[in-house]
Formats: C-alpha cells, structure tokens, sequence
C-alpha cells in the first residue's frame, strides 16, 4: 500500500526561484517510459474533410466561426456568434447529400452564442453541418455507444502566442476523437475579449468538428466567476441549479468522463461525483479538474482534492485523473488504484518541477496528452511542442 504523503507537500528538489523561473521549453530534453508503442501519426480531421469540406466562409456576417458543444451518441450542438438581427439556419446533412434536419439559431442575448440543436442523430456516425450562405459545409462525428476511442487533454494554454500554437499544430498530428481542455482556456483573467483571441481564435479548426470538453482554471474564474466562460460553453446538466455547468459527466464509446470544479470544492459536487460514478456503466472512466490533488510544481497538490474528492475515487478504482495548473508534466506512479496525470503545458510558459515519494516521470516542457482506450487496454502518450513522446504510461482496466 503506498504511503500518502501530507496534505501539502512541497517538492523534495527545491529550484532555485521557482516562482520567477517561468521559461517556454518547446522540446524535452529527457525521456520517461518509451517502452509503450507510439502514438499512431495522422491528421484527426482527413475523413471529415473528404466527407463534407472543411467550412469555409462564405459571408461576413460571422464575428465567432462555429463551434460544436454537447456531441454524443444522438445529439450535437452547433454555436457561433453573428452580427445582424436575422437568425441563421444551420443545415444537416449525411456525407452522400441527402437532407437530415435544420435548425434556426436564433440571435444571442449580448454576449451570448447562437445556438442550433440537434437530436436523434445516430451514434458513430459522420454528419455534414453548414449556416446557410454563411459557410460551406463541415463535418463531425456523433459518439459511439461503445468501442475504443481517442482523445486529447491539455491546460493552461490561452496566451494566443507562438508557443501555443507551436503545441497546438503538434495536437493536428494524431487522431482524436475528442478534446478535454484542462483549465486556464485564457490569460490573465478569462474575459470575453481574452477568450475569443486566446481561445476560439486559436482552436477554431479544430472546435468546427471535434467537441472540446472543458474545466474552469483559476484564470477563468477570476473575472466574474467564470462569466465568460459560462456564457461561451453549453455543456452537460449536473442537476444543481446553482452550480450549472461548472462540473458534469458524459459518455464517448467505452469512456465515462467526469469534469470537476476545483475554483469551488463543494459537498454538493462530492455528491454529484458520487452518484455519478454509481450510475456509470461504461468500462473504463477518466476524471479531469483543473488544479492537482498530486504535484511536485510550483503550487503543489490540492489538500481540498485528496480529502474531498480522493475517497469517492478510490472507492469507484477511477483509474486515471488528468489536471492541469502546474505549468509542467507529472505523472504519478499507481496511487491506490489511480494514475494521476498533471499536463498544463499547453503554451503559456513552463515552470520547474521537482520530484516527490509519489512521481513517477516530470519534466518542465510545453506538451499535450494523446490518450487511446482500447478493450482492457488504456495508454497515455505524453508529446512535447516538437512532436517527440518523450513518456507514455500503459494501465490494464481494473477488475470489478
């Protein structure tokens, strides 16, 4: 049984000014655990694009391009943001042309997306959407009922710099069914002019066709509680009114994804976390938060995270807990069932990591996670700004 460390325990190397020494390390200069096989290499997007087009504009009415929100097994939500007081139809199509439904989405209240909804869709399948003499047409795909999947997870991204980029045109290399974004979408404070340039700006191939699963970051919530990020994300229904959005769950073919909201630890959310986890009847599940129960970073881990939410993930063998806010990679080695994974290294800077009793690999370096779910079989693959796996980590589905 491994031994927990205190509820706030600093790293055992010490950096020198590890508060100040923010640097921008593109590329690793060490390597983890290689012994997995790679990451498979191809753009996510090509049967999208050979299926319906890649969306170009055709108008100006657009001020945000299109986005998608609430994919799953039968339903999807199209957004975007308009000018003009004359609402848009968003049309459905199948890849071979034949009309599936349309949606009027109608003008937002100020500061607030249009939206077009779709449901009754069937799972798995390629779907072409486009506003009418807008844009051209784009694709996504809904959510299988089941099967292996693909994804990735990073953090602290928003800066809108060369950096971010340099990592995001790296993410455009392996193919993912789906994105979770760690926290920290926009610096310095998560205002709506932060999040348009920092975030949809930067993203936006990629949100045309994939869903981007997100969790509030400290910098989200510093300007109005995470106003502008409520406002800009439709996501699942956790059932509390006074904290809509903030955290939910939802299925993508063998995987139950639970979001959580570490700006507000509340006995309301342990409960949700609980009883969602009761209720899940998917065979492997991933948690994702923004701030980290387990860090040898800058800020350390979470007590708040480890007795609240800790228990309720042992209990349910979560095994593997994906977070961001450290602005460096860290995996832990098995912690009572659990993998944790820190990755907030999506762009805005790196900062030193030291290592503890729980590390099992850390390195200060701008990256993202590509993670692949296949039968029994769950593999985390760390690459860097460059394109280099420089760790992975391989977890066999526990037994119930």
């Amino acid at each position: 049984m491994f031994a927990l460390p205190p509820l706030r325990m600093l790293p055992l190397v010490l950096l020198a000014g590890a508060c100040t020494q923010h640097t921008t390390r593109l590329a690793a200069e060490g390597s983890g655990d290689l012994s997995n096989p790679p990451a498979p290499r191809r753009a996510p997007d090509a049967a999208l694009v050979a299926s319906c087009g890649s969306g170009s504009l055709l108008g100006p009415r657009l001020d945000r391009r299109p986005y998608l929100q609430r994919v799953g097994e039968r339903s999807a939500r199209v957004l975007f943001t308009a000018s003009g007081p004359d609402p848009i139809e968003v049309e459905l199509r199948r890849p071979d042309g034949s009309w599936v439904a349309s949606a009027v989405a109608p003008p937002g209240a100020a500061g607030e997306p249009w939206s077009a909804a779709f449901d009754q869709l069937d799972p798995g399948q390629i779907y072409c959407y486009s506003l009418g003499g807008v844009t051209a047409a784009a694709g996504f795909r809904t959510a299988p009922e089941q099967g292996k999947v693909s994804f990735l997870a990073f953090g602290d991204s928003g800066n809108g710099g060369s950096n971010q980029r340099a990592v995001y045109a790296q993410m455009q290399t392996v193919p993912f069914d789906f994105v979770l974004h760690l926290g920290d979408l926009a610096y310095e404070t998560g205002t709506a002019k932060e999040l348009e340039s920092r975030y949809f700006d930067v993203y936006h191939p990629t949100s045309r066709s994939f869903a981007v699963f997100p969790v509030i970051g400290n910098h989200d919530d510093a300007a109005d509680d995470a106003a502008a990020y409520l406002r800009a994300f439709d996501l699942w229904d956790n059932g509390v009114p006074s904290e809509r959005e903030r955290y939910y769950a939802f299925d993508w073919g063998d995987v139950h994804v639970v979001a959580l909201d570490t700006e507000r630890i509340t006995a309301e959310q342990a409960a949700f976390l609980d009883q969602d986890l009761a209720n899940n009847d998917r065979p492997w599940v991933v948690v994702m938060a923004h701030r980290p129960p387990y860090s040898s970073g800058e800020h350390g881990g979470l007590p708040a995270f480890r007795t609240t939410f800790g228990p309720i993930l042992k209990k349910h063998r979560v095994p593997l807990v994906l977070s961001g806010h450290e602005h460096d990679y860290e995996r832990t080695v098995n912690l009572d069932g659990t993998v944790y994974v820190v990755s907030g290294g999506g762009g805005r800077d790196t900062r030193p990591v030291g290592s503890s009793p729980f590390t099992a690999y850390a390195e200060s370096v701008l990256h993202f996670l590509f993670v692949e779910v296949q039968g029994d079989r769950l593999t985390v693959h760390a690459i860097d700004g460059v394109g280099r796996e420089f760790d992975s980590v391989a977890i066999e589905r526990p037994l119930h």
